[in-house]
């Protein structure tokens, strides 16, 4: 201890130096931080100064400067009023010109309306005299026109009678004609039925045989497939209760499983507490560690070790126990005292542990009765089991400790209970026979007994979760093997049942065909004899239709030729008419080009009139603003001319106040430079004061830091003393006299020596065993897992490479169907042009890249980047719809895909969807009217109330139908 003091009186003179130090550098930094703010008191006090000097010279500056600028101003105002007066009296001499000029134009203007009035008077009788004559010709033309129209009409009738007798006298010869050749072809259908009939009886004789062949054949064909369904649904049935059984007995065995990797868990959780002691003192672990290693052969072990009770009254009896459990059980007491230094040797310094003495233990034994003691519900000791060489001590810990519900129940039990009897709650409260009440003992105890009372529980219920989880696979595996022959003899059922009802189709189709085939034969037999009676019928009428037809063209020849003559008359009497019409038609037209002259030439003088009009009243008000304007401009000089003797005045005024502001001026930038100077002087000085303070500050700190150190050396020292020797370094202090004649060198160095031999020991590994065993047991269990991992691995790259083989075929495969689709898809789409897609790296075709080549017609090859919207769409679709035709689906639905096309290329989509329409259903979003034109439904979704939405659907067809049904057909 005489080092520490030692060194603890050093530090405590060091520390007082640095304390002096300190209060004298303190002191010196408040007397320079007073000094400093005197300095900024003065230099705010100049800075002050200085800036009302500063404003008030910028506010001379300024009134020197707007003095200037209204000096420059009069200037440019004399200089422009004097302009303007030059201005004013150019603009009166060409103002005095105009009027004289607007008044000789006046007078022309009124002459020229004068004679235009003349020529309008004659033009007025020149249009009456030819609208007379215009309207006699054209009465005469209508009067022409409706005689010729009657003769046309005429005309008309006889060339269409004349037409009409030409078609009957033809319809008649053709039907001359076609009745000849009627009476042959009905010769020859009469003996083709003959022969016709002979052989109809022959196939009707066959038909009707093999009808009775195929209905045997039908009627073994549904037996067998009657059978073959009954099995199919027994088998079904069958498969289905397995199924869910097996289903069951995955799932139980799945939470069996769980619940094993839950106890597995909580066993080897408690175990690991187990062998590393937690919850047992300082001083018992280490005993125990220490008889582990081989020593302390005379100790049993902990009497929790010997103690067993149930899961449900562990925590009770814990808690009775109140921490005896920790207790190390001996035989004999000298064994103890005989091993005491090596006892508390490996005890250590801050560990405590008790020993029980089995040899220094009398019999106790209790014959109370507690079923006499309503509130008892049993005895502690009743509810532990324990080996015999315990029961001394087991009765002497428990023999007279009661349980009870509530600590209600202990005073009315403790009247009925002999004396200095212990009674524990079921929630873990203790009451000592001297009136100590524990509350929750059970918590604040180790907690040894419970724990291995739970891990005795936990490996019951993992051993019979094994049982269980083996019976309930073993139960699987055989559900798995019966479903699985179900499932095969399923198949194998509906195998056969698809053939019987293939069989039973065709055979159902064949009789239905064979009893179509004789039906027909049946009927056609008495429509054939029917049929050669009726040709004998038609011939004789073609005969009598041959010789009417004959008569009726004569008398038609006859009526013709007289229609012939009448035609030639009434063509003569239209082309004599024609040509009058046409004299007529072209004085009408003379006169009416003279009319429109007339009119035109009218229009035009009497426009010209109300111009020369308008031209004279705009004449006179110009003539009469430029007077006004000549005033004007007079008024406006006289009045420039007054300015410019104002200005004049005012630039004598501006200059004599501007030469009193710059002398102003000059005294306050005077002023101004002296106060800076000062300021100068005074920011210096601040500076240096500043630094000084800062210096003294850092000062202080340093010394701070220096005295912070020696305070934490100082408590380091004084916990170090406490810790290594237990003593209280300040209280020994206390009465210490330094010796500075002793060589504390030396003895810090011999100190040294020792703390090293110490650590050189080094500590004893005593579960070194044990952790060797662990070891080489996770080294097997580790190259077994290797073993595993590599055979797996060996299995994987297999696989892989017969995935890879596969994956290749059936990609080139497919690749290939998609490349000679999307050239001819694109073809189509487009009218023409080239496209192509290729592979990257042909080489490995599942990692290679696809490279799409696209030429539409009329362009150059080039990047795909560089086609427009409508091109990349053209190009897109045409390899979306390839590989949809390689691999077909039941519906495919497109989003948009015509937004960027126009017309044409909208209606090609189209064209190509109609394609796909057989084989699969199209949902098409699309604003395209073509689009939606194309589809068979159409749903929309409308708003009719606000926030409301509404789906809409239109049926093309069903709407198709509803208009026809309501159009009403015109006749022509």
């Amino acid at each position: 201890s005489l080092p520490l003091l030692a060194q603890y009186y050093k530090l405590s003179a060091q520390r007082k130096d640095l304390q002096g130090k300190l209060d004298k550098s303190t002191d010196n930094l408040t007397a320079i931080e007073s000094r400093l703010d005197q300095l900024e008191a003065s230099r705010s006090s100049a800075e002050v100064e200085l800036i009302d000097m500063d404003r008030q010279a910028a506010s001379l500056q300024q009134q020197i400067t707007e003095a200037g600028a209204s000096i420059i101003t009069t200037h440019e105002r004399v200089d422009m009023l004097e302009r303007r007066v030059t201005e004013l009296g150019e603009q009166i001499v060409a103002a005095v010109s105009r009027s004289e000029s607007a008044e000789a134009k006046l007078e022309q203007t009124t002459q020229q309306i004068a004679g235009q009035s003349e020529q309008l008077v004659q033009i007025d009788l020149h249009l009456t005299q030819y609208e007379a004559d215009h309207q006699e010709v054209m009465g005469q033309f209508q009067s022409g026109a409706k005689s010729l129209g009657e003769l046309e009409v005429q005309l008309e009738d006889e060339k269409a009678g004349t037409i009409d007798l030409l078609r009957r006298t033809a319809q008649l010869h053709n039907e001359i004609q076609s009745q000849s050749d009627l009476q042959k072809s009905l010769h020859g259908r009469k003996n083709s039925l003959a022969t016709k009939a002979d052989e109809v009886a022959g196939e009707i004789e066959q038909l009707l045989t093999s009808r009775a062949q195929v209905k045997a054949k039908l009627s073994d064909v549904e037996s067998v497939l009657g059978d073959s369904q009954d099995k199919l649904d027994q088998t079904r049935t069958e498969h289905q209760l397995v199924a869910t059984s097996r289903s069951d007995q995955q799932q139980h065995l799945a939470k069996k499983r769980e619940s094993r990797s839950g106890l597995v868990s909580r066993i080897e959780t408690l175990d690991e507490m187990d062998k590393r002691l937690e919850g047992i003192g300082t001083g018992a672990k280490h005993i125990i560690e220490a008889k582990r290693a081989g020593k302390f052969d005379f100790i049993r072990g902990m009497l929790g070790e010997f103690v067993k009770s149930d899961t449900a009254h562990s925590l009770v009896i814990q808690a009775a126990l109140s921490g005896a459990e920790q207790q190390l059980v001996l035989d004999r007491h000298c064994d103890a005292a005989a091993a005491v230094d090596e006892l508390v040797e490996t005890i250590g310094g801050n560990g405590s542990v008790e020993f029980l003495c089995l040899d220094q233990l009398a019999p106790l034994q209790s014959d109370f009765d507690a079923s006499k003691c309503p509130q008892v519900i049993a005895r502690a000791i009743d509810w532990v089991q324990f080996d015999a060489f315990l029961a001394p001590a087991m009765w002497r810990l428990l023999g007279r400790t009661f349980v009870v519900q509530t600590l209600a129940d202990v005073a009315e039990a403790t009247i009925a209970a002999p004396a200095n009897s212990r009674f524990v709650t079921l929630d873990g409260d203790v009451v000592e026979p001297d009136g100590r009440i524990r509350l929750r003992a059970a918590q604040a105890a180790a907690g040894v007994i419970s724990r291995r009372s739970e891990l005795a529980e936990l490996q019951t219920n993992k051993q019979q979760l094994d049982e269980q989880i083996e019976q309930m696979a073993a139960g699987f595996a055989e559900s798995s093997a019966q479903l699985e022959h179900l499932e095969q003899v399923i198949q194998l059922v509906r195998t056969a049942v698809y053939e019987a009802n293939t069989e039973k189709v065709t055979l159902q189709s064949r009789t239905e065909q064979l009893a179509e085939q004789i039906a027909q034969q049946e009927r056609s037999q008495p429509l054939i004899a029917g049929d050669i009676e009726q040709l004998g019928m038609e011939i004789d009428r073609a005969v009598k239709a041959v010789h009417e037809a004959k008569e009726n063209a004569a008398d038609l020849d006859r009526r013709n030729a007289a229609r012939q003559e009448q035609i030639e008359l009434l063509t003569g009497l239209i082309a004599d008419g024609r040509i009058a019409q046409e004299q007529l038609s072209n004085r009408a037209t003379d006169l009416k080009v003279q009319l429109a002259a007339a009119h035109e030439k009218k229009s035009a003088l009497a426009r010209a009139m109300a111009d020369a009009k308008s031209q004279a009243q705009q004449i006179a008000h110009d003539l009469e603003a430029t007077r006004a304007e000549i005033q004007a401009s007079k008024d406006r000089r006289s009045q420039a001319q007054a300015d410019i003797e104002t200005a004049n005045d005012e630039l004598a005024r501006l200059a004599q106040a501007q030469e009193e502001l710059r002398e102003q001026a000059s005294d306050t930038e005077e002023t101004r430079r002296t106060l800076q100077e000062k300021l100068h002087e005074i920011r210096a000085s601040v500076s240096t004061g500043r630094k000084e303070k800062e210096a003294a500050a850092t000062a202080a700190g340093d010394l701070r830091v220096r005295l912070g150190e020696a305070d934490v050396r100082v408590e380091s020292l004084i916990s170090r003393a406490s810790d290594e020797l237990s003593m209280n370094l300040p209280e020994l202090f206390a009465s210490y006299q330094h010796d500075d004649e002793r060589d504390w060198d030396s003895v810090a160095a011999e100190i040294e020596t020792l703390r090293g031999k110490i650590e050189r020991l080094g500590n004893v590994n005593l579960d070194a065993i044990s952790e060797q065993e662990e070891l080489e047991k996770r080294e097997t269990f580790l190259a077994d897992q290797l073993k595993d991992v590599d055979a797996s691995k060996r299995q994987l790259n297999e696989l892989i490479r017969r995935i890879n083989v596969e994956s290749t075929e059936r990609f080139v495969e497919s690749f290939a169907k998609i490349r000679e689709n999307f050239r001819e898809l694109f073809r189509k789409l487009f009218g023409g042009g080239r496209a192509d897609i290729m592979l990257t790296d042909p080489e490995d075709v599942l990692e290679s890249g696809i490279s799409i080549f696209a030429r539409p017609p009329g362009k150059e090859l080039r990047s795909l980047s560089l086609l427009s919207g409508g091109e990349k769409t053209m190009t897109a679709l045409a390899l979306l719809f390839s590989i949809f035709r390689s691999r077909p689906s039941p519906f495919c639905l497109l989003d948009e895909v015509d937004a960027a096309l126009d017309e044409t290329n909208t209606q090609r989509f189209n064209k190509l969807v109609q394609e796909f329409v057989a084989d699969s259903q199209f949902i098409v979003i699309t604003h395209a009217k073509r689009t939606m034109a194309m589809a068979n439904v159409l749903y929309g979704v409308t708003m009719q109330e606000p926030g409301v939405s509404k789906r809409i659907s239109v049926k093309f067809e069903a709407s198709r139908d509803a208009v026809d049904a309501d159009l009403t057909p015109v006749e022509a």
